[in-house]
């Protein structure tokens, strides 16, 4: 990607850079690293590079941990039905299964129940309650939703049951359930408060097996593979205990992987050294596909499948239904293209599209390969089945902008909406898309935006060697808020350019550093004929090990060029 600036992050004090890297033996590009990203005193620091069990925080500091323990030994004691309502992602799936898991071999009356995405709103509702009394329930638990689900718990207990939320979503509105475990409450005073859904479910059964004294290490070992595919899949920051979570599922994952999750490995071709990256292209979206398509029972009853056989059928059934989901975006997204030509909205700042057939379940992938063709922001609004007031959509961005405070300046014509910086969803009638097109692409001139591309560090061609590419991986695992490290060098001058991949949609490209040393560098699906010899470039790239032939060496990933002008 070329683009007209690139800049550097402001770096650490200098003084305090060498101290870290000499008191923990660190390149200082590490501990510049480390440092910038906030992590600065010896605790942190050890916890980081380590990523020790012992570093776990205590479950029972988490507000409404000892009611929600005493709520599961009472339905242990008295043999109460329980009912658990999960949610329909990945993230909602692994919760779903540890808890059930836990308390089915703990010996409690225990169910479960999953919301259809095609055709349920998001959270408990009232109509799921009803589904869920005729199931015969005495205790009802959620994982990974019901903090803000008001009506819905008030109409569980009206009907009888008890109910114990489990969440990890900020909390607007706040039910009032039993107990409310969720580290996002303003009154719990839990050290970590962005666990993922699955990591609360999880600190809930370490917390019961804590107080019967039972063995919570080993519940741990056979669970981490659970909630490492949550913390990633869910986005969650990899810092503090998510870290520790995520570098032992990784570490174990290969040899105590529940049956279902060997086999998404195995048909990954993933058997040794996972990354949180190759989960996060190679695994988790077929996990997703279920959801996505109205499924995600097949994923949950994937993830607690004991026999490799019914577990290989129930994976290329999920399969299926993601070569179903592949299709239907690669066709939203072609019939995208058509109404950006024929309405003109090239020229938009911010692309707004709405076609009936298509599913809101697909919107946030279509936008965002969309945003990456064209390099705009972009909304995709679809059809939730069953429903024809209001339709769904999502946005994506790769801007240095607020996204949520864009779409914020638009709320008159939304009817909700919710999200971060980086992607936001959106329900509205539509009959004000167009309304909110207008309205979006004004607000855009309003907010502040950093039109340079940043990296983390400012290197020189000749630091880029193996040894600074092996101990990187002291950083991983990566993921949000411990992103792979952005490194620039200036003035690289291109002494080779190539296009490679099947239909020629990668470019190679080899810099010369010195008389005798050259280094390549690789940039995925784009080429572009500026990029010739002799031409001389400003790199941002990240760094990794290209293994082959016997011979390990440095190569370059690259994320964006600017090219300079002879002289400057």
């Amino acid at each position: 990607m070329l683009v007209n600036d690139i800049k550097v992050k402001e770096l650490p004090d200098k003084n305090e850079i060498w101290s870290v890297a000499k008191k923990y033996d660190l390149n200082p590009v590490l501990s510049a690293i480390i440092l910038q990203r906030g992590i600065k005193d010896d605790f942190d620091i050890k916890m980081f590079l380590t990523g020790e069990r012992g570093y776990l925080h205590d479950p029972f500091e988490m507000k409404d941990m000892y009611k929600a323990v005493e709520l599961l030994s009472e339905a242990r004691q008295e043999r109460k039905r329980v009912v658990i309502f999960g949610d329909y992602d990945v993230d909602g799936a692994c919760s779903l299964a540890i808890v059930y898991t836990a308390l089915k071999t703990l010996n409690f009356r225990v169910n479960w129940y999953l919301p259809d995405r095609k055709k349920d709103k998001y959270d408990l509702q009232k109509k799921h309650v009803d589904d869920i009394a005729l199931m015969g329930c005495d205790l009802l638990i959620t994982t990974d939703t019901g903090s803000n689900a008001v009506e819905a718990v008030e109409y569980a207990k009206k009907k009888g049951m008890k109910v114990l939320v489990t969440d990890h979503h900020s909390i607007t509105t706040q039910s009032k359930p039993d107990a409310l475990v969720n580290p996002q409450r303003e009154d719990c005073s839990y050290l970590f408060k962005r666990l993922s859904g699955t990591g609360v479910a999880f600190k809930l059964v370490v917390a019961f097996l804590h107080k019967f004294a039972l063995n919570p290490y080993a519940f741990t070992d056979s669970v981490i593979d659970l909630v490492t595919l949550a913390t990633i899949a869910d986005v969650m920051p990899l810092l503090d205990e998510n870290r520790v979570l995520v570098k032992m599922g990784l570490e174990t994952m290969v040899q105590k992987a529940h049956v279902g999750v060997q086999t998404l490995l195995r048909e990954a071709n993933l058997y040794k050294d996972i990354t949180s990256t190759q989960l996060s292209f190679k695994v988790i979206p077929k996990l997703n596909s279920a959801g996505r398509m109205g499924r995600a029972d097949l994923a949950y009853k994937l993830l607690i499948e004991n026999d490799p056989l019914k577990a290989l059928e129930l994976y290329k059934e999920i399969c299926d239904l993601n070569e179903e989901r592949l299709a239907l975006e690669d066709r939203a997204e072609r019939e995208a293209d058509e109404i950006i030509k024929e309405q003109g909205m090239t020229k938009d700042n911010v692309l707004v599209l709405y076609n009936p057939n298509w599913n809101n379940a697909i919107c946030g992938n279509v936008s965002s390969k969309l945003n990456k063709k064209y390099n705009k922001l972009t909304v995709v609004f679809g059809k939730m089945e069953g429903e024809e007031e209001f339709v769904k959509g999502s946005a994506r961005q790769k801007e240095n902008i607020n996204l949520l405070e864009l779409v914020g300046k638009c709320e008159e014509f939304l009817e909700q909406y919710g999200g971060h910086k980086e992607a936001v969803g959106l329900t509205i009638r539509p009959e004000n898309i167009d309304l909110f097109r207008k309205k979006i692409n004004e607000a855009y001139g309003t907010i502040e935006k950093d039109e340079a591309f940043l990296c983390d560090i400012s290197l020189k061609p000749e630091a880029i060697d193996i040894n600074l590419c092996e101990e990187l991986t002291k950083l991983m695992p990566y993921g949000a808020c411990n992103e792979e490290p952005l490194f620039l060098t200036r003035n690289m001058r291109i002494a080779q350019a190539r296009n490679m991949g099947k239909e020629a949609q990668h470019t190679k490209l080899t810099f010369q550093i010195d008389t005798n040393r050259f280094i390549e560098g690789v940039i995925w699906n784009q080429k572009d004929e500026r990029l010739a010899p002799g031409v001389v470039v400003d790199v941002a790239y990240n760094l990794e090990i290209n293994d082959f032939n016997f011979q390990k060496l440095p190569q370059m990933k690259i994320a964006a060029l600017k090219i300079r002008e002879e002289g400057n």
